[in-house]
């Protein structure tokens, strides 16, 4: 409606719709699910942290959700919908859960597994695109993520200087487990995280932040080392080709890296030097191969991880609907050891059959396709995408199905938010 006055028209605006009476709770809970995003991000790491067998990251990542989930519709930032085929794996995670149920041992177990898988293929990632939606916010959410791994490995030489760990341990072949209970933990934490802070350090716009991420970059090394994890060093490895290929990596920083690489090698190898029993890296690489003659022999890994994966497939094969269970006795393919397949896809087979392995492989799929196509201008998608890359190779390797170390770098590539920076992508 107008009006003219004076031989001026004034057009009425049409009244602003009135805010919902809750909105300022609405934005006080959304605050708050960030900041315990971030919380639970950092603790993520710091595996011996626990309550009541609930690591304390994994609380605050759940809180975080529900505090999002009573917030109401978007509110507080960015957002995007859960992908369709996000719905489509997560019903087939849960109907082959369910199924596994049947010759499960144990049916709380069974179901607390579920939802854990669940709770990091789902969920988490949709906490990204609602509190990590924009820059600043998924920059600090994976600052968080970096920060907590890198207390997590330093803690390894905290304990070769006697520092007393809750939790932590020194296994009688001298490998170090930092803030986790399994030297496998603190490899594949260190291999996600250096391959993040590798990209990081090639890709930096400033020499202050380039220093900070090799200083993240020399004790996610540390930790790798220490650990003995010969998966892990493989991990950073494929991570490094990743980037080499896509022309992330100039000739004068990948040798940067590699200076840092090798005082990292330097420092880990006096502390190794001075631990019972343990080996340098050649000599475990060696060991892992089986390429030893030492009374060590026995500990060759990569025979006995074909094994087991090689029973996971056999038992797949009797039972591919219903698997074989989800809780942690089921997925034991060796009675002594309790240990299950080391590859994520052949642990899924084994444990929920085909619904849960086609479940978990579209969203891996879903990711990997996501890394490879990140633009090569894109720092932040980069760094994302490196990180998934060396934790995929890890757990290819490794029981992953719902470690964080393997899920959170997923989460953080297929909720990458798209800024104007990111757009320029022309190359002369």
């Amino acid at each position: 409606m107008s009006n003219e006055i004076a031989g001026v028209t004034t057009v009425r605006s049409a009244p602003k719709p009135a805010e919902p009476a809750n909105a300022e709770t609405e934005d006080a809970l959304v605050r708050a699910a960030r900041l315990l995003l971030y919380v639970g991000l950092a603790f993520s790491s710091l595996m011996t942290l626990r309550i009541t067998g609930f690591t304390l990251g994994d609380i605050a990542l759940v809180c975080s959700a529900l505090l999002l989930l009573i917030s109401g519709p978007r509110r507080g930032g960015a957002s995007r919908p859960i992908l369709l085929a996000t719905w489509i794996a997560s019903g087939l995670v849960l109907a082959g859960g369910l199924l596994a149920t049947l010759r499960a041992d144990s049916l709380a177990g069974n179901t607390l597994t579920i939802l854990r898988i669940l709770f990091v293929m789902a969920v988490l990632p949709w906490q990204f695109r609602r509190l990590a939606g924009t820059e600043a916010t998924y920059v600090r959410a994976t600052w968080s993520w970096l920060a907590g791994a890198a207390l997590c490995t330093l803690a390894t030489l905290g304990q070769y200087k006697s520092i007393l760990i809750p939790g932590a341990s020194i296994t009688q072949a001298g490998r170090y487990t930092g803030f986790t209970q399994h030297v496998s933990d603190v490899g594949g934490i260190g291999a996600a995280t250096g391959a993040c802070l590798l990209a990081w350090a090639l890709n930096a716009k400033t020499g202050g932040l380039r220093l900070v991420a090799l200083g993240g970059l020399a004790s996610a090394g540390v930790g790798i080392l220490l650990s003995g994890s010969v998966s892990a060093m493989l991990s950073i490895v494929v991570a490094s080709v990743y980037l080499v290929l896509r022309g992330n990596a100039s000739v004068g920083r990948l040798l940067l890296a590699v200076g840092v690489g090798a005082a990292v090698f330097g420092l880990a190898g006096k502390v190794q030097n001075s631990t019972n029993n343990a080996l340098n890296p050649i000599e475990r690489i060696r060991q892992v191969l089986g390429a030893t003659d030492t009374e060590r022999a026995s500990l060759n890994t990569s025979a006995t991880r074909l094994r087991y994966d090689q029973i996971g497939l056999d038992g797949f094969i009797h039972h591919p609907i219903i698997g074989r269970g989800l809780d942690e006795s089921s997925t034991a393919v060796d009675i002594y050891t309790r240990d299950g397949p080391h590859n994520l896809f052949i642990g899924a087979l084994y444990a929920g059959g085909i619904l849960l392995f086609l479940g978990i492989t579209i969203v891996v799929g879903q990711a990997l396709v996501r890394a490879v196509r990140i633009s090569r201008y894109d720092r932040l998608g980069t760094q994302a995408g490196s990180a998934f890359i060396a934790a995929f190779t890890f757990a290819m390797t490794a029981p992953s199905s719902f470690n964080r170390y393997f899920w959170i770098p997923l989460a953080l590539v297929v909720s990458r938010p798209r800024s104007a920076s990111d757009s320029h992508r022309s190359e002369k």
